[in-house]
Formats: structure tokens, sequence, C-alpha cells
């Protein structure tokens, strides 16, 4: 069984994989994969215990993070009908 230190007691920069997807607001699986396609960088700490840093997963949501298309973008790309 896993023990957890109150975050009361330590406040850390490094969230592991259930943390970091709950930050994401996706699935651990998502950040395994993440970590396996080597898009976000880990900390590995022993064999099987890895974490990852807060601070990399705001660089991986700001390079992901695609501009708001204006509504002329969004005709010439075809994802709206011109109004009659």
């Amino acid at each position: 069984m896993r023990r957890r230190t109150p975050a009361t007691q330590v406040t850390t920069d490094l969230l592991d994989v259930e943390e970091a997807a709950m930050y994401l607001a996706c699935g651990p699986r998502l950040i395994r994969r993440l970590v396996y396609e080597k898009r976000i960088t880990v900390v590995r700490i022993g064999r099987n215990v890895l974490r990852i840093r807060r601070s990399e997963l705001d660089r991986f949501l700001e390079a992901n993070t695609r501009p708001r298309l204006t509504e002329s973008e969004r005709f010439v790309a075809g994802l709206v009908r011109r109004k009659s």
C-alpha cells in the first residue's frame, strides 16, 4: 500500500502520474503515453517511480495550445458556412 504525506506537510513541484492527469484533466493513460513518446520529461526516482514537474506540464500545455480561429479563418477552413 502506498503511503502519502499530507499536503500540508509537503508542497512539491513533482507530481505522480495520477496527479499529473488531474492537473491536465485527462486520464493517467495519456500521461503514460506522453512519457513513452518522450513528449514530456520525467524525473525517475528509483526503478519504477517517476515524477513529472508541474513546470514541464505547463510547458507542454503552452507548446500544444492553438490560437482561436477568427470567423473568416473558420470559413476558409470549411468549418463554418457563410450566413445567408
